[in-house]
């Protein structure tokens, strides 16, 4: 004969371990209750901390992009110009920006779908800012005389970035 496993209630040390799970996995929500957010603050605030991470990587790769082709130039690697440099890596922090933001910060929105003319409207909005950014690197180059590698990143990613 087989035996028979008789189903017993959890024991309280275990229950208590169970119900410090099942708060742990909604700790968000305690949190937002404990601050006295709504749904609504909780997600703005998430967007809002989602959209600083996606600018934040954009302007590394910005960066990265710049002083790689920089130094590719100065190395005589490659044959391109300062200006050129920034206009290339503001676009690639721009198309990164534009995807992580659609797939990642805001994918939850509806009403808003992905299409031409809504890259078109971030591309717009963002070659002000590139004109932004190119203008003191231009000004350092060409007006102050200023043409190293340090000078461009003063005027394109410190200067630039602030204005843009």
């Amino acid at each position: 004969m087989g035996s028979l496993i008789a189903c017993s209630p959890t024991p309280k040390p275990y229950r208590e371990k169970l119900d410090i799970y099942a708060w742990s996995i909604s700790s968000l929500e305690f949190q937002r209750k404990l601050i006295g957010m709504s749904k609504d603050q909780s997600k703005i605030r998430s967007e809002f901390l989602k959209y600083l991470s996606v600018g934040a990587v954009a302007y590394v790769l910005d960066v990265l992009v710049f002083n790689g082709l920089s130094l590719l130039r100065i190395s005589g690697a490659l044959e391109i110009g300062p200006y050129a440099a920034k206009i290339a890596s503001v676009s690639v922090g721009m198309i990164f920006s534009y995807f992580a933001n659609g797939s990642w910060t805001f994918r939850h929105r509806s009403g808003n779908p992905q299409g031409v003319g809504r890259f078109l409207k971030f591309v717009v909005v963002n070659l002000i800012g590139l004109a932004l950014a190119v203008l003191p690197l231009y000004v350092s180059r060409e007006l102050l005389g200023l043409d190293s590698l340090l000078a461009d990143n003063v005027s394109a990613n410190i200067v630039g970035a602030g204005l843009g």
